[in-house]
């Protein structure tokens, strides 16, 4: 088991309280959600990054907040951490730029594997 200090990229067990049962022709929750979550996220992030770089604490705050909440609904476990330090750090008026590339990194891997997650999920649901 993974502590808190070292949270997994991808949680996969996190999907399973999106996992209700729909009716016949229904999007399932569990596509809505990482769909939602892969078209919307991407501006969040672009506002945490260059929030960090230029050093706008509202912003950076404002859009870590908003991007933890929404990582940790979908099982981005690792980036939801990053940006609760990010989202402290600039409560706190600390911010620091260097965070910006790892959290890019992490954006971006979080990212691939909600892909593929999305992929699956939509295989089960027969949607093409």
């Amino acid at each position: 088991m993974l502590s808190r200090d070292n949270p997994p990229v991808f949680d996969p067990a996190a999907l399973d309280r999106l996992r209700i049962p729909v009716g016949a022709g229904q999007v399932p929750l569990v596509v809505t959600t990482l769909r939602l979550f892969i078209e919307t996220t991407p501006k969040l992030a672009n506002d945490v990054i260059r929030g960090l770089r230029d050093g706008d604490v509202d912003t950076t705050r404002l859009a870590a907040h908003t991007l933890k909440s929404n990582s940790a609904i979908v099982g981005a476990e690792a980036l939801a951490a990053l940006a609760r330090d990010i989202e402290l750090k600039a409560r706190d008026g600390k911010l620091e730029s260097a965070v910006a590339s790892r959290f890019e990194k992490l954006y971006a891997e979080s990212v691939a594997k909600l892909v593929g997650a999305l992929a699956d999920e939509s295989r089960k649901a027969g949607i093409g």
